[in-house]
């Protein structure tokens, strides 16, 4: 690369010139020294990653991308530095260091890490809509699984759970790992920690991990009833812990919807409250990094609150069961005791003993209990009151021997169970036992069956169960042994009335059946995992809405519209206007679409809040605005403000400044070169104004200018310079690299600029503000009765440089250029022509032929400024036959809403312009009409053959005929009497050295063609030499 003054600080370098072996990424083909490096950087993408594998929708910017950003602001200012003549010693060796460390820092900007498209994959997969939606899923299912399992199935559908949980925390495991890698702040984050332990909670309900857990108590020694119901109760409290543990997950979901109520909002570009006109002009309403912080934030604390409820507030409540022993205690004594002294056989005591386990097992049967009460009786009461009954009854011991000898001693006689069931029947007691079904009633004298648990060896158990047949419709699921019931479905009960020695010998177990109770459990839970997803994510929203309302909203607005006028100023005004008619929209009554009992009914609810207010003596406070909309105006004011104090030239200082991290001001930035249509207004006679108006001639500025700024905007122009009486206009041809469309482009603001200035000239002398300055007195006595405020005008074509002007202590935007000079000499040629307006040849031959057919060619000149002779083209317009507009008063004034619609109407009709062709616009307008009303064919035809007999020398007969033209109009002609002037300084006798050009240096230090008397002699003197 070689290093040159000029724009394009960067040049190719020599074809032997030795290239780096690392390619630039896809995005960026192009050569990085086939463009300036303004250019190289302006098209660099913003994030480190080729633009084929950018994401949508993306988080926040990386620290990388952050850094990177960096390296290029930081690249921008060394190009600048540089280019701007900052080190002009050891061109030779500095400029090859130069283009090769340029080089270097720009491919390390563009050039991604391998470590950063890891990340940025595994962010995109964590995030993609497929993985989150299964992930949810997946969540939804461990917070409701278990409670499904139980409600749906029975045991023997445990693994297949167990394995679909196996799944879920490899699933989420592999989340979490691909989070950490992909995702900021999140890996041992707050989030992390609560995957991390409701991952870890999910082993606990692996089939084969709970029962192991759950089935140690069936091995235990000896414990109290009291003792074993208070690890039970534990062991419950623990489940509600890891259940509630669990529940984080519900994060998952709550920052699932937020994240897509975020997306949609974003893909909208507006914040939820904000008006859709503002669209368009502050862009995307992406979550700014205060918005994620405080939803993350705002997301923790109510987590731990409500997490922190769920798991503390049951710890501090004491459990009901503990306040008396209960019948499954009791009754598990009484037998043992009855048993104890049982002597066998046929004695009393035998019969006992039977008896009292008979009315334990009925006191609590399955049968009944698993149905209605008995029909026809009066008892309030009965087993299926209660969510838990006997299933199980057996004998438990350390020998096999020992267990199955007293099991052969405990079992039940058929002819007393049949006495009983026969007395059972016939009972009308206030808590029946109710019947066994006539199929299960056998199992009781049965012989007792050996259970011996797979998971326990410990203990020798035999017993009988009262679900080993099939019943249909009363038993569909057969559990032969204890053990054929999930821990979590049975309870085991004991005697507690023995000692040590003799519960290790041999002892009574009685296994009841849970699972009603449990499946009220499941359901419940579900209930509650319902309740706290509300809780979580309603919770959260309804604390994040007001701060959303109140701060977060306001302040994202606020960034949103900061971001548009960084990335373009000029939107400033149009967001401006934007918020100003949204405040009008909200003020404005809307009366029109109200009937009259609407009217009416309004009314009448108005009074009856007031009547309330009055009784409750309440005060009607003043609505104050709120801070963050104070701050949000003025924001939009000081964007509007720069926009309309630098223009477009200051877009790129304001652009440049703006987009900087840094909190200095750099005003020094290089200009660019532009295309563009120059145009200079002058007030006539404004020395006088403004000694006869003092300090009213500020608002007689203003009112010219609105109409001068307003005509100009119309035409897709813009004013740069307002210097008290002058107005520097320019018509920005923008930047396109196909030529032919950019002359095409130019040939049209030519054209509108054009028909502008004859716009203008005619909307100053219909103005009926202006006219009012007519019959001033002060006026009237310095310059005349006929006095009229009048504007001169003068157009050229040509290049600029657009920027900054000045020191740090004071710059303006302006255009520096040759051809500025020009247009502001060819508008002060208008007093030596008497015209109102004049443009140069490069502005007419632009123009259409049925533009260029309205100009008439006036002089070939000399200006200051130019380096070729320049031909003048004026319009004939007599602005002495446009009257003002009666029609509107000028003591009118606008209010907000009306002034919101003209700008709405005059923006339409801007956009509409280009579509239209200005000749037939230039024909139908009244004012250009009027105007030109006195101009034929027979002047212009004479004209030309004047004008060209001076061009060619022959100034004899261009006398004749220009002095013939000038009688021809109402009022003088003035291009034809200053040629005639200018002849008449020669004797009428071209030069020598004569080449048709009229040389106006000195001239435009001249006064012109005098003053009004003067004009009146010579022209008397003219029509005397002619007769």
């Amino acid at each position: 690369l070689k290093v040159v003054s000029g724009r394009r600080a960067l040049r190719p370098a020599p074809k032997d010139t030795p290239r780096r072996g690392r390619s630039t990424p896809k995005g960026l083909r192009h050569r990085l020294g086939a463009r300036s490096v303004g250019r190289a950087v302006r098209r660099m993408p913003s994030s480190p990653l080729p633009p084929s594998v950018v994401a949508p929708s993306r988080p926040a910017a990386s620290n990388e991308t952050a850094r990177g950003r960096d390296q290029v602001s930081e690249v921008k200012r060394a190009s600048s530095a540089f280019t701007e003549g900052r080190g002009t010693a050891s061109m030779g060796h500095s400029s090859a260091t130069m283009s090769v460390s340029l080089s270097l820092r720009l491919r390390d900007v563009q050039q991604p890490s391998k470590w950063s498209m890891v990340a940025y994959c595994c962010r995109y997969v964590v995030e993609h809509k497929v993985v989150v939606a299964f992930t949810t899923v997946l969540t939804i299912w461990v917070l409701l699984g278990e409670d499904l399992k139980i409600i749906l199935t029975n045991k023997p559908a445990d693994p297949v759970f167990g394995f679909i949980g196996i799944a879920c925390i490899a699933v989420f495991s592999i989340e979490i790992l691909l989070s950490s890698i992909g995702k900021e702040d999140y890996f041992l984050g707050f989030f992390f920690l609560l995957d991390v332990i409701s991952t870890a909670s999910l082993v606990l309900d692996l089939p084969w991990v709970s029962d192991a857990m759950n089935s140690e108590e069936e091995d235990s020694s000896m414990v109290s009833n009291a003792e074993r119901g208070r690890t039970a109760r534990i062991g419950a409290r623990s489940a509600r812990v890891v259940r509630v543990i669990r529940l984080v997950r519900i994060a998952k979901l709550y920052k699932a919807v937020y994240e897509s109520r975020n997306a949609k909002r974003s893909a909208k570009g507006t914040s939820p409250g904000s008006n859709t006109d503002d669209d368009d002009e502050t862009g995307g309403g992406n979550e700014s990094r205060v918005g994620k912080k405080l939803s993350d934030l705002t997301t923790r604390r109510v987590i731990v609150l409500v997490l922190s409820m769920l798991i503390i507030l049951p710890l501090l409540s004491a459990e009901g069961d503990v306040k008396i022993p209960t019948s499954a205690h009791f009754g598990a004594d009484e037998a043992w005791l009855a048993f104890q002294k049982a002597g066998g056989g046929d004695t009393p005591s035998q019969e006992v003993y039977e008896t009292t386990l008979l009315r334990y097992i009925y006191y609590h049967n399955w049968y009944s209990g698993n149905t209605e009460c008995p029909d026809g009786k009066q008892s309030p009461a009965c087993p299926s009151a209660y969510a838990s009954h006997l299933f199980w009854v057996g004998v438990s011991g350390a020998t096999f021997e020992t267990v199955q000898q007293q099991a052969q001693k405990a079992r039940l006689r058929r002819g007393i169970v049949e006495e009983w069931a026969a007395n059972v029947s016939a009972q009308d007691n206030q808590y029946n036992y109710g019947d066994m079904d006539p199929k299960a009633l056998p199992i009781l004298w049965s012989e007792w069956s050996h259970c011996q648990s797979p998971s326990s060896s410990s203990s020798t158990k035999i017993g009988i169960s009262l679900l080993s047949i099939p019943i249909p419709g009363v038993v569909d699921y057969l559990a032969p042994c204890y053990y054929d019931l999930r821990p979590t479905e049975r309870t085991r009960f004991s005697p507690s009335a023995m000692s040590f020695e003799q519960y290790d010998n041999f002892h009574f177990d009685f296994y009841f059946d849970q699972r009603p109770f449990v499946k009220i459990e499941a359901y419940f839970s579900i209930a509650t995992t319902a309740f706290v997803c509300v809780v979580l994510c309603g919770a959260a929203m309804l604390f994040y809405n007001d701060v959303n309302q109140l701060v977060l909203y306001p302040v994202e607005e606020m960034i949103s519209k900061v971001q548009a006028i960084r990335d373009n100023p000029l939107k400033a005004v149009r967001i401006a206007e934007n918020a100003f008619a949204k405040e009008v929209n909200k003020m404005a009554p809307r009366m029109e679409s109200m009937t009259e009992a609407d009217i009416k009914l309004a009314s009448l609810e108005s009074r009856l809040q007031q009547a309330k207010r009055i009784l409750a003596c309440y005060a009607k406070q003043s609505s104050e605005p709120m801070e963050t909309v104070i701050l949000e105006k003025t924001i939009i004011k000081l964007g509007s403000l720069l926009a309309l104090g630098f223009g477009e030239a200051g877009a790129q200082i304001i652009a440049s400044n703006m987009q900087g991290s840094s909190s200095g001001v750099n005003v020094m930035v290089p200009g660019d070169r532009i295309d563009l249509v120059v145009g200079h207004a002058r007030i006539q006679n404004f020395s006088v104004v403004t000694e006869v108006l003092q300090s009213r001639v500020m608002t007689f500025v203003n009112q010219v200018a609105e109409i001068v700024h307003g005509v100009v905007e119309e035409h897709h122009g813009s004013t740069n310079k307002n210097n008290g009486d002058t107005f520097l206009l320019v018509w920005r041809c923008m930047g396109n690299d196909d030529e032919e469309e950019k002359q095409k482009n130019l040939s049209k603001l030519c054209e509108m600029s054009v028909f502008a200035f004859a716009k203008i000239i005619g909307a100053v002398h219909r103005s009926p503000v202006l006219a009012r300055y007519r019959g001033h007195p002060g006026l009237q006595n310095k310059l005349g009765s006929k006095y009229r405020v009048h504007l001169s005008c003068g157009a050229h074509c040509g290049w600029a440089i657009e920027g900054a002007v000045g020191s740090e202590y004071k710059i303006e935007a302006s255009y520096l250029s040759p051809n500025v000079a020009v247009a502001v000499n060819v508008e002060e040629a208008t007093s030596i022509y008497n015209v109102s307006f004049l443009a140069s040849e490069a502005v007419v031959s632009l123009c259409s032929q049925g533009m260029r057919n309205k100009t008439r060619l006036v002089d070939r000149v000399w200006i200051p400024g130019s380096k070729e002779p320049l031909q003048l083209f004026c319009i004939d317009l007599d602005w002495n036959a446009v009257g003002a507009d009666e029609s509107q008063s000028p003591l009118v004034s606008f209010k907000a809403r009306e002034r919101m619609k003209a700008r709405q109407f005059l923006e339409l009709v801007k956009q509409q312009k280009p579509d239209k062709d200005m000749c037939n616009l230039f024909d139908s307008d009244a004012d250009i009409l009027a105007m030109r009303r006195g101009i034929t064919e027979d002047f212009c035809e004479l004209f030309r053959m004047g004008y060209q007999n001076y061009a060619e020398g022959e100034w004899q007969v261009a006398r004749r005929f220009l002095e013939e033209t000038c009688c021809m109009r109402k009022a003088l002609d003035g291009p034809s009497w200053a040629i005639i002037r200018y002849m008449e300084k020669f004797q009428f006798e071209a030069p020598g050295d004569w080449k048709g050009i009229h040389d106006l240096s000195s001239a435009l230090q001249g006064t012109g063609l005098g003053t009004p008397g003067e004009l009146s002699a010579t022209l008397a003197m003219a029509h005397g030499s002619l007769g």
